[in-house]
């Protein structure tokens, strides 16, 4: 009937491991790396680290430089 169905999974990572993920590549760790050494999917870490949710502009419309880490929860659902 549906043979071509796939079913769709679940995360296979902890929320630890994605902060620890996003603190790497904040400190100069490649996504890349990171997604390898902490086994979380590198777009997910990608989209945490650069979305412009997580860097908020200041007054003029420029990028704030702030901590990733510190809006994981708020993502993460």
């Amino acid at each position: 009937m549906s043979e071509g169905f796939k079913s769709k999974t679940r995360r296979k990572y902890t929320e630890e491991s994605l902060m620890d993920a996003v603190r790497a590549v904040a400190n100069g760790l490649s996504a890349r790396q990171a997604s390898l050494t902490f086994r979380v999917p590198r777009i997910t870490i990608v989209k945490i680290t650069y979305s412009s949710e997580v860097r908020p502009k200041d007054e003029a419309g420029h990028d704030r430089r702030s901590s990733p880490s510190r809006h994981v929860d708020r993502i993460w659902k």
